[in-house]
């Protein structure tokens, strides 16, 4: 059967009445949907809704915590953490493990505000003047990017850009990854043996004077293929030669022998 005021299929409870309409029938005397009415916060200036004893939950927890409803929390509550340079000092002693900070800074953020100043603008960020050197009041400096992204660029398009850029101003860094990498050798270890050999070619004995994009290059290193062991330093043209022949002594005795059966009479 279907309640005879909201008409809906459902199981009659009395009255011809649907188990809601029929509440609301016992209760008010109409089955027509009170208008509800809403209470605030007594409290001034609340306009909190009521959750009990006429007071928003706010008050109403102050009056059961202090017995009034007066804010007790001070008005600087909070400050330092809104601070504009308070995620710059949390950075710094987040990463204390990775570049050291000078206790003066570390343990006060007073201190560090006072010492460091105004933030030049809001891309510039901190960093130590001598990375040998903890941060702090007598060795830091500001900086910006030395790429940054230009308005309607992508991401992916400005990551590429950014990527050459560092790579081009830390070329002699990434050159010694590479070093280390490839053959095991740090920058240091390549520096001593180009001096050892007087900046010469282990074969020829010419310097490198091959020139690519501009940039002069400098020595190959040259090392054996089945052990990975790194033998000297070689120019170009006597490094690629001894890839050529595979690094194989037989066949390189057979090129000279080949070379002095065929070589041309001296003309005088």
């Amino acid at each position: 059967m279907s309640c005879s005021v909201c008409h809906r299929e459902i199981r009659i409870a009395a009255r011809g009445l649907c188990g809601a309409c029929y509440q609301r029938w016992q209760k008010r005397g109409t089955t027509d949907y009170a208008e509800r009415s809403r209470s605030f916060c007594h409290i001034d200036d609340c306009g909190k809704p009521v959750v009990s004893n006429g007071m928003c939950d706010l008050h109403r927890k102050r009056l059961e915590r202090h017995g009034h409803t007066e804010q007790t929390r001070p008005d600087s509550w909070g400050a330092k953490h809104k601070h504009p340079l308070f995620n710059s000092w949390a950075y710094m002693r987040r990463h204390r493990s990775q570049h050291a900070v000078d206790s003066v800074w570390a343990d006060d953020f007073l201190q560090f505000v006072a010492d460091v100043g105004a933030r030049p603008s809001p891309k510039h960020k901190l960093f130590a003047a001598n990375d040998k050197l903890p941060i702090g009041p007598e060795n830091y400096v500001w900086k910006r990017a030395v790429t940054e992204r230009v308005e309607g660029e992508d991401e992916r398009t400005y990551m590429n850009r950014a990527q050459k850029v560092y790579r081009a101003v830390r070329k002699e860094a990434f050159r010694g990854y590479w070093l280390k990498h490839r053959y095991g050798l740090s920058s240091k270890q390549y520096t001593e043996m180009a001096s050892a050999q007087h900046h010469r070619c282990a074969i020829c004995g010419n310097e490198e004077n091959n020139v690519i994009r501009g940039n002069k290059i400098t020595l190959a290193v040259d090392h054996c293929h089945r052990a990975g062991v790194v033998r000297a330093l070689l120019c170009t043209g006597c490094n690629t030669g001894l890839g050529s022949f595979r690094d194989d002594p037989s066949l390189l005795r057979a090129a000279i022998a080949y070379l002095e059966k065929h070589a041309l009479p001296e003309t005088t």
